[in-house]
């Protein structure tokens, strides 16, 4: 039977085990999966075996609806707001966070640290926004990043400012948690490098951690999101900003902030809906990947 047979319906848990014995097979497919669902070149040849089982899809980029499609131009991961838009607005991400109702807890994650490309299993996810060099004045522009349920209300916000929201603002440099100002500790403004961060600590309870051109400033512990979170970015005025999901190198080593807890090592949750059951016929359509050979007479359910 040739290699190019296009099977129906096969969950990658599947075809994971039943290639196990071909680790270039593996490492080829696994690239694929995280280059189009994460957005994340991976170069690493090597890859851990609980990598391939724990991987999910983690954001790439921020959702523009109808309400803001004619106020921001979009080129990759780059973001231009006009100055017309009069209101705050907050974007969330295409995807949600790894949830333990249907993620592994810890998951998959590949990011860049001074152009070192790590591949680890992490209960931290981290990511960072870039604020160019257009005019920005403290007065006027508010930028928030932050983490929030994904249902969160998006029109005339700032992240944070809503009960399950949690955001790190750049006029005043607080931190705001569910409505309420918590810390102030930094503002900041153009070519400013921000990062945001949870740690998994339970189910729905997170460390909350805010970094600055590569400091870490600011750590909140053991804070409550419910549901299904996303990461939030808001702004109120013209801007131009480029957000990194973990494609360029980010500004911390994130497998080094949390190596020596205690509780880094604990599973929260063994789930994995994206492996057991997305459909990926049209991914093998879309990039023409061959399948192993496989015999006539083998069932795949039995590899589920």
């Amino acid at each position: 039977m040739k290699n190019n047979i296009l099977v129906n319906n096969i969950p990658i848990r599947s075809i994971i085990k039943n290639s196990f014995n071909n680790k270039v097979y593996i490492n080829s497919l696994i690239k694929d999966i995280f280059l189009e669902y994460n957005n994340i070149r991976i170069n690493d040849n090597n890859l851990n075996t609980l990598f391939y089982l724990l991987i999910t899809q983690l954001p790439t980029f921020l959702l523009i609806d109808d309400f803001t499609a004619g106020l921001i131009s979009k080129m990759g991961n780059n973001y231009s707001i006009c100055d017309s838009i009069n209101c705050n607005k907050i974007l969330r991400s295409n995807f949600i966070l790894p949830n333990y109702k249907h993620s592994p807890i810890p998951f998959s994650f590949s990011y860049k640290y001074k152009k070192k490309e790590y591949n680890i299993l992490s209960k931290v996810y981290y990511y960072e926004i870039f604020i160019s060099n257009n005019q920005f004045y403290f007065e006027k522009n508010i930028i928030s990043i932050g983490f929030g349920n994904c249902n969160t209300i998006q029109n005339n916000k700032c992240v944070g400012w809503t009960n399950n929201t949690i955001g790190f603002h750049s006029d005043d440099g607080c931190i705001y948690y569910n409505g309420k100002k918590i810390c102030k500790f930094k503002k900041f403004h153009q070519k400013d490098k921000v990062g945001v961060g949870l740690y998994y600590k339970k189910k729905n309870i997170f460390n909350f951690f805010v970094t600055v051109n590569g400091k870490i400033f600011k750590i909140l512990e053991e804070i409550k999101l419910h549901g299904y979170i996303s990461p939030l970015v808001g702004f109120n005025s013209t801007i131009s900003i480029y957000v990194n999901f973990g494609s360029l190198s980010y500004q911390i080593d994130v497998k080094k902030l949390y190596n020596n807890d205690n509780d880094y090592n604990t599973i929260i949750s063994t789930k994995n809906n994206f492996l057991d059951k997305y459909d990926y016929t049209d991914f093998y359509t879309k990039f023409k990947i061959n399948i192993l050979p496989i015999h006539e007479n083998i069932d795949f359910l039995n590899y589920i």
